[in-house]
C-alpha cells in the first residue's frame, strides 16, 4: 500500500494522469518488490522507445534478469577499486585542471555544466570503458548529454500531448520529433564508436590475458565476464 502519494488527473486531452511521492518506501514498492503488478505497459514503450529495450523499459522477467545483472556487476569488488581509481584520476588530471585554468584567467564558467561534464566522463570509463573527455579546459560540444535532453523533451512531449500531434510530427520531421530523430541519430553514432572501441580493446586485453586493467559494464557484456553477486553465487553477464 502507497504511503503519502498524490495522484492528479492530467491535461483533459491527453487522457494521462501522474503520480507524486517523495517516500522511499513507494518508490521501492512501485519499482521493486511490486514491479510485476505495476508493469510499464505498451505506452512507456511507445515513449521511450529511443532507449532500446534494457532495464529502464523492460517488464517481468526481462526487467529481473537486468536488474540481475546490474545488481552483481555494481557489487563486484572490483567495481569499487575501479571507481575509486577513476575519481581520484578524473578530480586531479581533470576537474582541478580545469578550475585552476578558469580561475587563472579569471572566466565565468557554469558550475553545472562543469560538473555535469565530469560525471559524464566518470559515467562513460565505468560503463563503457572510453573517456570522451569532455571537461577539459577546450570544454568540447558534449554531443551525448545535448542528445539525451532532447530524447527526453521529446518523450514527455508524447506523453502529455496527443497521439495523433506527435505522430504527426514524426512523419512530418517537425518540432520535437525532429530532435527526437537526430537524439536517436547521435546515440547510434556515438555508441557505435564506444562499442567499437571497447571491443578492440578487450580483444588486446583477452590477448594479453589481463582482464583487470578494464573493468567496465559494457566490456562485462562484450566479453562474458563472470561476476559475483551479493550472495556470493556467480553470474556471467552475456549481451
Amino acid at each position: 500500500m502507497l504511503n503519502e502519494a498524490e495522484c492528479s488527473l492530467g491535461l483533459w486531452f491527453t487522457n494521462t494522469s501522474f503520480l507524486a511521492t517523495s517516500d522511499p518506501e513507494n518508490v521501492h514498492y512501485i519499482l521493486s518488490s511490486n514491479s510485476s503488478v505495476n508493469l510499464k505497459g505498451p505506452e512507456w514503450l511507445k515513449q521511450f522507445d529511443i532507449f532500446g529495450e534494457a532495464l529502464f523499459k523492460s517488464d517481468g522477467e526481462a526487467w529481473k534478469r537486468h536488474g540481475k545483472a546490474f545488481l552483481a556487476f555494481f557489487n563486484h569488488p572490483q567495481i569499487r577499486q575501479s571507481l575509486s581509481k577513476v575519481l581520484h584520476q578524473r578530480i586531479e588530471k581533470a576537474l582541478v585542471e580545469v578550475l585552476e585554468y578558469v580561475c587563472r584567467r579569471e572566466m565565468v564558467v557554469n558550475l553545472q555544466d562543469l560538473f555535469a561534464r565530469h560525471a559524464f566522463d566518470i559515467g562513460c570509463i565505468m560503463g563503457m570503458g572510453f573517456n570522451p573527455g569532455v571537461l577539459s579546459i577546450e570544454f568540447p560540444e558534449n554531443r551525448f548529454h545535448k542528445a539525451t535532453n532532447a530524447a527526453m523533451e521529446a518523450a514527455f512531449y508524447r506523453y502529455v500531448m496527443p497521439d495523433n500531434l506527435w505522430k504527426l510530427q514524426s512523419w512530418l520531421q517537425i518540432g520535437k520529433e525532429k530532435k527526437r530523430s537526430d537524439a536517436w541519430k547521435a546515440f547510434d553514432d556515438l555508441l557505435t564508436q564506444y562499442i567499437s572501441i571497447q571491443r578492440h580493446k578487450s580483444n588486446k586485453t583477452m590477448a594479453l590475458s589481463n582482464e583487470d586493467n578494464d573493468f567496465s559494464l559494457l566490456n562485462c557484456y562484450l566479453t562474458g565476464h563472470e561476476i559475483t553477486g551479493p550472495t556470493g553465487r556467480h553470474r556471467r553477464i552475456v549481451s
